[in-house]
């Protein structure tokens, strides 16, 4: 990787972790906002353990990883699932850390598109546990008007699994997707909700 001579940061292989232009090694990241809405981000060029410069960006990357959970433990208040994080913070720094890790690279890349999609209707101040079933259809409803149903199918297979993800590290206290069925691959459907409401 090229040094970037004009005082700015490149990128690295790792979400939130990057070189300076004297090519030493830092993350920063944000962890959301705090109740007056301002973002709260922790940035470091040492390393919590040591205190030494990082050697290496994969050894940032690790730290970061354990600084982010550590953080979550301690700050995210998850009984019954009462998280004060943004959704859109919690797709860019929980879930897409962890799902560029799961998938190809060229998969990840090839459904970056997904994540804009569903952060640009959401938007930024959106709670995580403020998403309700009736929001999850009327995206849905959304989607449909603008796109083909096959893209549509995949997004919101997209948006269950996020919630999904959420719902298992207790984030919020159930998944508002299972409440909505599954888009099919015709128009021959009455309801897109479950009967168990």
């Amino acid at each position: 990787m090229k040094k970037n001579s004009n005082n700015k940061t490149t990128r690295t292989r790792y979400n939130n972790v990057y070189k300076d232009y004297k090519g030493v090694i830092f993350f920063s990241v944000c962890l959301g906002k705090d109740e007056n809405g301002k973002r709260i981000t922790k940035k470091t060029r040492k390393s919590l353990k040591t205190g030494e410069p990082f050697q290496t960006t994969k050894q940032a990357n690790e730290e970061l990883q354990e600084f982010v959970a550590d953080w979550k433990r301690q700050h995210l208040t998850v009984n019954g699932g009462n998280s004060d994080m943004a959704f859109a913070d919690f797709i860019n720094n929980v879930f897409l850390p962890y799902y560029k890790k799961t998938v190809r690279l060229s998969t990840f890349n090839r459904k970056k598109f997904l994540f804009v999609r569903i952060i640009t209707y959401f938007g930024e101040k959106v709670k995580l546990t403020e998403i309700t079933s009736v929001d999850c259809l009327e995206f849905q409803q959304f989607l449909l008007s603008h796109y083909a149903r096959s893209s549509v199918r995949v997004i919101m297979q997209t948006f269950k699994q996020m919630l999904k993800y959420a719902e298992n590290h207790e984030l919020i206290a159930k998944n508002p997707m299972n409440k909505v069925q599954d888009l099919p691959l015709t128009d021959n459907i009455l309801t897109l909700f479950n009967n168990t409401m």
